[in-house]
């Protein structure tokens, strides 16, 4: 009999440590779901100051989409100020059998129309960087 109780208490110590070592992996476990827990804490806390400082930059997004969409008007009349400007110098200096290309200002008319592509450039680049800002 005190063989079989030795062997009961062998059979027990064995199954002790494994329950031992249960609980070691399960503490394991929840000491990683708590590390786990921080990170996820820390994440939520960097998107909260992230959400603040997009905020006013969106608002801002919104301001420059509708500037660049009203800044097409102010340079088509610009242009056609330009043109007609430069239709009435054409007509007036032909009447008195003058070339308009041979004009000074017509080197900064020509300079106008290549600011004016510029400008346009400008305006479609912004209009394309701003359509990506989500």
């Amino acid at each position: 009999m005190y063989k079989e109780y030795l062997q009961k208490l062998e059979n027990l110590k064995g199954t002790e440590r494994i329950d031992l070592g249960i609980i070691d992996d399960l503490e394991g476990a929840i000491e990683k779901l708590d590390n786990l827990r921080d990170s996820a804490y820390g994440l939520n806390k960097d998107v909260l100051t992230l959400q603040q400082n997009i905020k006013p930059l969106l608002k801002e997004k919104k301001e420059y989409t509708a500037a660049a969409k009203t800044f097409n008007s102010f340079v088509d009349k610009a242009e056609g100020n330009i043109k007609s400007a430069f239709n009435a110098l054409a007509k007036s200096v032909a009447e008195l059998g003058i070339s308009v290309n041979k004009l000074p200002v017509y080197k900064k008319y020509e300079k106008s129309r290549s600011q004016l592509k510029e400008i346009d450039g400008f305006v479609k680049d912004a209009k394309s960087i701003l359509s990506k800002i989500e």
